[in-house]
């Protein structure tokens, strides 16, 4: 819960499609997730 309560923190401003490829346990979705940390 506090994991993926900080991922909404992180990602609120950006479109729900990309929160929810972050949530998805896929290679394709770990390399947006570090792409959304790098351009925040």
């Amino acid at each position: 819960g506090l994991y993926v309560g900080r991922i909404y923190e992180e990602v609120k401003g950006r479109p729900r499609h990309v929160i929810a490829e972050t949530l998805t346990p896929t290679p394709v979705a770990k390399t947006k997730a570090k792409v959304v940390k790098s351009a925040g």
